[in-house]
């Protein structure tokens, strides 16, 4: 394949969102610490996800009690799960046993409450066997936060490892390394500042900007396509299907300015009279694309509920 074909379009998140420090942020941080009982200078290392096998939450735990191994208990960095799931119980007799008095368990947290929490911790822990991306680093890193992955985990290439030194990445499944790399950070307050500070430059340069000049670029590769400088030729449409939330949207929404787009698929989207605004309005089940309105044509989208709704009631 040519090179000009190939376009980066990066796996982002609302940037702006995470990004957001305010005052009414900082209240919120403040609030949280008190109520956890975490004093203002106190490190905290957060572990953001569901609490399964996969995520390797324990390994959270194990790492960085090996870490703190030694260090006066008033001393130790607290770990903060945010999340839940079928390991909690197990998850606190554990944390009982090698770091009593130094973790706190959150449970589910609203998107909402997500900026301030990321500036809550010092740095996110994401110790997955097994991970496509993991896009809790995208929004750590919006925070200013430093972070550790496994080798297993998809960001790790692209936003932590190399020359990034937005972090480090461990050896999957290894105690040994995971804690190696947590003292590194966490008892080196400099180096850990450092790394804040990188991740979020390094993370300014993967978001929805340049996901929509990425697409914008490819669709001027289209035989007839308005951003294309070609002569036009037979014409071809884009149909955007189900890849991710803000992704496809964003897919969507640069095919139809184009006018490009012959149909767009999702779970629920958020127009009068459709599925996503009634649940929306009425069962607190978000819309998957809000405000689609503005920027799809209607007669061109179509509704997929039920596999959203089955699951939504299957996780309840």
């Amino acid at each position: 394949m040519p090179q000009r074909k190939i376009v980066l379009m990066p796996y982002a998140v609302d940037n702006e969102h995470f990004s957001r420090v305010d005052e009414a942020t900082l209240r919120e941080v403040a609030a949280w610490r008190k109520r956890l009982d975490m004093g203002d200078q106190e490190a905290v290392v957060g572990f953001f996800g569901k609490l399964k096998h996969s995520k390797r939450p324990d390994l959270a735990l194990r790492g960085l009690a090996r870490a703190a191994a030694g260090l006066p208990a008033e001393k130790r960095p607290w770990l903060l799960f945010v999340g839940d799931g079928p390991l909690r119980d197990r998850l606190e007799k554990l944390a009982a046993k090698l770091y009593p008095g130094r973790v706190r368990f959150l449970g589910f947290q609203n998107q909402s409450l997500l900026p301030a929490l990321y500036r809550l911790v010092d740095l996110l822990l994401l110790p997955s066997d097994f991970e496509p991306w993991g896009l809790v680093v995208n929004e750590a890193m919006c925070a200013g936060r430093a972070v550790v992955v496994s080798d297993r985990v998809g960001a790790a290439p692209d936003l932590v490892a190399g020359e990034a030194r937005t972090g480090a990445v461990f050896i999957n499944g290894s105690v040994t390394s995971l804690s190696a790399v947590l003292k590194t950070l966490l008892l080196d307050a400099p180096v850990l500042a450092s790394a804040g500070k990188l991740a979020s430059q390094r993370i300014q340069a993967w978001s929805f900007r340049e996901d929509v000049a990425g697409l914008r670029e490819a669709l001027a590769e289209l035989p007839g396509s308005a951003l294309s400088v070609e002569p036009p030729q037979e014409r071809r449409g884009v149909v955007a299907a189900y890849l991710g939330v803000h992704q496809v949207f964003q897919m969507g929404a640069a095919a139809a300015e184009a006018g490009r787009l012959e149909h767009f698929y999702c779970s629920l989207i958020r127009f009068p009279g459709r599925w996503g605004e009634i649940f929306a309005r009425w069962l607190f089940i978000p819309s998957a694309m809000p405000l689609g309105a503005e920027v799809l044509p209607p007669e061109r989208v179509s509704e997929r509920p039920l596999p959203l709704l089955a699951q939504r009631i299957a996780e309840r």
